[in-house]
């Protein structure tokens, strides 16, 4: 090889070496590993910017779920023999029992297989004071007079303050008998002060087609906004009726959720409010 031709590569040798010298001191790659023209440098996702400086991805951020503004939503607590927060309970068509979605805890029972005459009589010996341990007569027939076919069942919660403006949500689990008409429903009430008492002015119901072989959770579809109707606090009610059976119910929740849109199509006012068959 002639010296010229020596002199060229040396040459050439010494100017990739400094330029790999002057990449590495401004911290970029080497020349070689450089995008073509046709390539274009994007920014790394926040989550590979966030790493940690030996590599090891970022912990994953979750978000804790909202404040459930129902006292005892999961029936957890009780005194007496009944769950803090909710009633009444009479202990022949509501009950406090062993049991829930994971099989541990505590819900709330309701059979409404009962018949009507003999759950008037043991109301008024409640109301009365003369309270006393009562077993159910088993029903037969079409029965149409038991509690199922006539005046149903509802369990009420405490009042829950509304604030202006503010969008909630309601869930619950339950399981139980339904058909395509009828099935269990969680009511939210709203309620409003109205010549110095508090009267039912609005109402948004959760219908539930629950099933007697597991449990289900429901929801509503969007966010309610009560004090449209100018609520100051609601309820939460429980109602179940037909067909006949025993329904359980756990894990009521009612929250705050920012509202991104109207969402009034099954927000009632009470005095039009309908449903299929008997009412709470």
């Amino acid at each position: 090889m002639e010296s010229a031709d020596v002199k060229t590569l040396l040459a050439l040798s010494m100017l990739v070496s400094m330029a790999a010298l002057r990449a590495a001191a401004a911290g970029e790659p080497d020349w070689l590993d450089r995008p073509t023209l046709r390539e274009e440098r994007r920014e790394a996702p926040p989550a590979e910017r966030e790493r940690a400086s030996d590599g090891t991805p970022p912990r994953r951020i979750v978000s804790p779920p909202p404040a459930n503004l129902v006292a005892n939503g999961d029936f957890e607590a009780g005194e007496a023999g009944v769950p803090v927060g909710w009633g009444p309970f009479d202990n022949l068509t509501t009950f406090w029992v062993d049991g829930g979605p994971s099989g541990k805890g505590k819900c709330l029972r309701v059979d409404t297989d009962v018949y009507l005459s003999e759950w008037e009589a043991h109301k008024k010996e409640l109301d009365e004071g003369r309270a006393r341990s009562v077993s159910k007569t088993p029903t037969a027939g079409a029965k149409y007079d038991t509690v199922a076919g006539t005046h149903g069942v509802h369990v009420t919660s405490h009042p829950i303050r509304v604030e202006q403006g503010a969008g909630y949500m309601l869930s619950a689990a339950l399981k139980g008998p339904s058909t395509e008409l009828f099935y269990p429903k969680v009511f939210v009430k709203g309620y409003r002060l109205l010549k110095g008492e508090m009267r039912e002015v609005w109402r948004a119901p959760m219908h539930c087609r629950t099933s007697p072989k597991e449990w289900r959770t429901f929801s509503w579809a969007a966010p309610k906004v009560p004090s449209r109707y100018g609520v100051q606090e609601v309820r939460i009610v429980v109602y179940c009726y037909w067909p006949p059976g025993v329904y359980e119910i756990d894990d009521v929740r009612f929250w705050r959720e920012e509202v991104s849109a109207p969402s009034a199509a099954a927000e009632t006012p009470a005095a039009s409010e309908g449903e299929t068959g008997a009412g709470p």
